[in-house]
């Protein structure tokens, strides 16, 4: 879907070959480090989010269980990857960030533009992901178009989730009336756009704790491309 229609209209670079990082010494582990097995897993709590107990079989012969945490089946229009959108401004030299509501620390927050890949975003080119990261785009932050790197590949938040997160940059993308954008879910209620953001103003958004970690990291890499592309020092 992106390949075929943002090149026409606004550009659209899909880096998806990414250097592996080179490992010339590694301490205090085996050679192997194949020699861990799942040996049974089972579903403690299925709703929005998914608990799965994972027995694991170590390499001493021993057994660890581990709690893992996936994304709900929600009747099946869920899947395990979610996307992050960070908008950037090439004549303001500023970022775009949406501000709302964070449940677990009951408070606003500071983040970007995320979701969840839906079934609804799938397309005869299979590109759900790039699609996902579109829709959000219009929902959260009222934009559309522009021009998109994605800047990794798909990676897991931590070593007891299994949700896939995919981070993109877009620049200089449209603004849609609010009455033409797609709508947002209920839970997005008080979602404000904040726009003219500095990257100074963002890395100390980041170290003063206003963003989560998923965030934080998805900037960083957002602003590593900007310094490629020539847009910041």
């Amino acid at each position: 879907y992106l390949q075929q229609i943002v090149p026409a209209i606004s550009g659209y670079h899909q880096d998806r070959h990414f250097p592996s990082l080179a490992l010339p010494h590694i301490r205090g582990g085996d050679s192997d480090q194949n020699e861990h097995r799942v040996i049974h897993e089972e579903v403690i709590y299925n709703n929005w989010r998914k608990l799965i107990n994972r027995r694991v079989q170590l390499p001493s012969g021993g057994t660890a269980d581990f709690e893992i945490v996936s994304q709900g089946d929600r009747g099946g229009t869920v899947s395990d990857e979610a996307v992050l959108v960070f908008v950037w401004n090439t004549q303001s030299k500023t970022a775009v960030l949406v501000r709302e509501y964070m449940p677990s620390m009951d408070r606003f927050q500071n983040g970007l533009a995320a979701g969840m890949v839906e079934d609804k975003h799938d397309d005869e080119d299979g590109e759900a992901v790039e699609t996902a990261a579109r829709h959000e785009l219009e929902e959260e932050c009222r934009l559309t178009g522009g021009i998109w790197y994605r800047l990794c590949s798909p990676t897991v938040m931590d070593k007891y989730s299994t949700t896939r997160l995919s981070v993109y940059l877009v620049l200089d993308p449209d603004p849609i009336h609010e009455d033409d954008a797609k709508p947002r879910d209920e839970t997005e209620q008080g979602m404000e756009v904040i726009d003219g953001i500095s990257a100074s103003q963002l890395e100390s958004s980041i170290s003063s704790g206003e963003m989560t970690v998923v965030g934080a990291w998805a900037a960083y890499l957002a602003l590593g491309k900007l310094r490629e592309l020539g847009e910041i020092d």
